[in-house]
């Protein structure tokens, strides 16, 4: 009965940090805290690559799904570093991301014979201290958001496509926050919770 309530509060203390995923960017601004939406990403952030991948110096003309805002196309395996640009960290941190299903034959292609689904996983750093790891498998031919909110301040976001091959993701119209998420309230009937499971276990040993 210890291990459990050890697992169960453990798993209480993941949820009171406050972090959560969105997949819809007006959900996502309807939360607490002042949002800056991005228009020109490239002057907020430092945007690089690891070995393996490359910036697409065409990125502001490849596809028209962000007009007019500018997006990352990468060569190579999509894996791409984003770093702030500016001193102050960030508790929030949202982009659209644009996967092709068509090949070449079309202007948002994605550029080879057969188009790959993607999965791809988004690390958020502080310094050299990861904060959280979370993955995200992208809609196809929509601009299909992914948001992602934390009590824990972070400075970077490193994105890692761990399925998939060189055919073309698209990444923009970034959004951050540097307002802290407050932590999430526990339930109400928790310490009633609690209590029982408590009885329960000095119960059960009696027997």
């Amino acid at each position: 009965m210890k291990t459990i309530l050890s697992a169960f509060m453990i798993a209480l203390g993941a949820s009171a940090a406050a972090a959560a995923t969105f997949d819809d960017r007006a959900t996502f601004l309807a939360q607490s805290g002042s949002f800056i939406e991005h228009t020109d990403p490239f002057s907020d952030f430092t945007v690089t690559t690891p070995a393996g991948s490359s910036i697409n110096s065409g990125f502001s003309t490849f596809t028209d799904k962000f007009v007019p805002n500018p997006y990352v196309i990468v060569n190579g395996v999509e894996n791409v570093d984003i770093a702030l640009s500016f001193a102050t960290s960030i508790f929030a941190f949202g982009m659209d991301v644009f996967e092709p299903q068509n090949s070449t034959a079309t202007f948002n292609g994605c550029n080879v014979g057969t188009c790959v689904e993607s999965t791809f996983q988004l690390s958020f750093l502080s310094g050299a201290s990861v904060v959280d790891t979370i993955t995200f498998s992208p809609d196809n031919e929509i601009l299909d958001f992914i948001g992602y909110t934390s009590a824990v301040a972070f400075d970077r976001i490193e994105i890692r496509e761990t399925i998939g091959t060189n055919d073309n993701e698209f990444f923009g119209n970034f959004v951050t926050s540097t307002t802290p998420v407050s932590a999430v309230p526990l339930p109400a009937g928790l310490p009633l919770l609690l209590a029982g499971m408590g009885v329960f276990a000095v119960l059960r040993r009696r027997r």
